[in-house]
């Protein structure tokens, strides 16, 4: 008997759960996710893309697509299908790609020969964290169930990846919100300030120095 579309969802998620308990590093973990999922859909292609700064999506992990594209095929948010989820925060599934509005070619993918394409946010609490797409040559939109699968998976990767489950070199693959930040004030009122700061060059001895400061606008 064939496999119906909703338990094929099922499958997918019993088979990223044995998966995710396996050991391995980040980026090995990420190609093993994307095998799996082309595998229990049936798509030619399986992709994550993780948000490498705040406005850019790098392509991580591919099954299908030119594994030589990994690391190197960047997309701004709104750039793009992938981008356009990433900025609508919610699914695009269409049956042609090549011709949804805002399809953009990149030729180091090989990704044209494909057209079918469905793309869901991986996201938590509200933060874009990357998207994931599956893709296939033959025209067809996918299932609702399909589509509900696929974002389930994207809420597993998605908490994985706030674990830090997919640390790796590079940006896209360093642990989230663990990146350094720097906050520059403004002077709202005439006055003065009190505090203390840890100098740069000496935070390994965590020495600390009393600060004063007076504002003069």
């Amino acid at each position: 008997m064939a496999e119906t579309t909703g338990s094929r969802s099922r499958n997918l998620l019993k088979r990223l759960r044995d998966t995710l308990a396996e050991e391995g590093e980040g980026q090995e973990r990420l190609d093993r996710i994307t095998k799996l999922i082309a595998s229990a859909l049936g798509a030619e292609v399986c992709s994550i893309y993780l948000m490498r700064d705040a406005e850019t999506l790098e392509l991580c992990a591919t099954e299908g697509l030119n594994p030589q594209s990994v690391h190197i095929t960047r997309l701004r948010i709104g750039e793009g299908l992938v981008g356009r989820v990433a900025r609508k925060a919610h699914a695009i599934n269409t049956e042609d790609a090549t011709h949804e509005t805002g399809f953009r070619y990149m030729p180091e993918t090989g990704e044209e020969v494909f057209s079918s394409f469905l793309g869901v946010p991986i996201q938590r609490l509200g933060e874009m964290l990357g998207v994931l797409v599956v893709q296939g040559h033959e025209p067809r939109a996918y299932t609702d169930d399909e589509v509900y699968g696929l974002d389930v998976v994207a809420m597993v990767i998605a908490e994985m990846t706030e674990l830090g489950a997919f640390v790796g070199e590079g940006a896209a693959l360093s642990a989230p919100h663990q990146h350094a930040v720097t906050f520059h004030g403004g002077v709202a009122q005439e006055g003065s300030a009190e505090g203390r700061v840890l100098a740069a060059a000496r935070a390994a001895n965590r020495h600390r120095q009393p600060c004063r400061r007076r504002s003069n606008g």
